[in-house]
This record gives C-alpha cells, structure tokens and sequence, in this order.
C-alpha cells in the first residue's frame, strides 16, 4: 500500500464547532420555515383560529386619510377700500368666496372674514370704535355700505 492509499486520521472536531454550527443552521431553518409559512400554518394546525385571534390582531386594511380641504383663496385689503361693497368678492364665475384680511391703516388685519354682510352688520362697529380712537384722520362712517371706497382712506380724500 502506497501512502496515498492510506486514510487520513480522523481530526478531532471542536465541541464550541458543533454548537456554532448547529445553531447557524437552527436560524437558517427557522428563516426558511417562517419566510415559507410553513411555521404559521403549524401553528394553525395545532391550535384553534379563535384563540390565535385572542392574541394578534388581524391586519387592517390601510384606510387613506382623506385629502385636505383647500384653503380659500385670501385678498388682503384695507377697510376703507371696502366700503360701498355690500357681499363677499368672489372668484371663478361666483363660485368661490374670497377670504378677506381687512387691514387697518397700518396694514396689519383688523378682522379676518369670509361673509362681508355680516362684518358690516356686526363686526365693523367695534372695529371701527377702536381704530376712530387710534387713527382720528381717517374716515370711518357710520354706514359703510353708502359711503365710496378711497385708497388713502383718509378723511380729506373722502370728499
């Protein structure tokens, strides 16, 4: 017999080897068993559908939050270039009401509506109290339906 007859001697296999081995390949197995199902449909097998759903929830079909409402469209204008309109500008053939930012005299909004009407009716007689205190020179009627709109507002352009 020729020496490369002979059988090799058998090496000695390291025991912490085998366990490391063994439980790459437990993973490995356990992936493949859930990544085919194999495992959820053991569980199903052994116990009941009904205790299953005691403890996990079904999904839920993805429900999409509706799409937000538009924002109106905004015209920021003083309240003196207001007056004599008695309804709300709108846009788009009367469709759409404009929100409006009516400025005081140093262009910062006194009051933000989308109904004119009830602005003139009920919100301009307070707004028109504080703003005779802080700006004497401008004009500020008592019917602001019948009086012309100015572009300085102020008192002597009234005439």
């Amino acid at each position: 017999m020729t020496t490369l007859d002979l059988p090799l001697p058998a090496r000695p296999v390291n025991r912490n080897a085998i366990i490391a081995a063994s439980v790459v390949l437990f993973h490995v197995a356990a992936l493949w068993a859930l990544q085919t199902g194999l495992l959820r449909r053991a569980v199903e097998i052994i116990v009941p559908a009904q205790v299953i759903a005691e403890f996990i929830e079904p999904p839920q079909p993805k429900v999409e939050p509706p799409p937000p409402v538009p924002k109106p469209p905004v015209l920021a204008v003083r309240i003196q270039e207001m007056f004599g309109v008695a309804a709300t500008p709108r846009i788009a053939a009367g469709r759409v009401p404009l929100l409006l930012h009516l400025l005081g005299p140093n262009h910062r909004p006194q009051q933000v509506t989308a109904d004119l009407a009830s602005f003139w009716q009920n919100g301009y007689p307070e707004v028109k109290k504080e703003l005779r205190r802080r700006y004497p020179k401008h004009s500020w009627p008592d019917d602001p339906l019948t009086t012309p709109a100015t572009r300085s507002g102020l008192k002597r352009d009234a005439k």
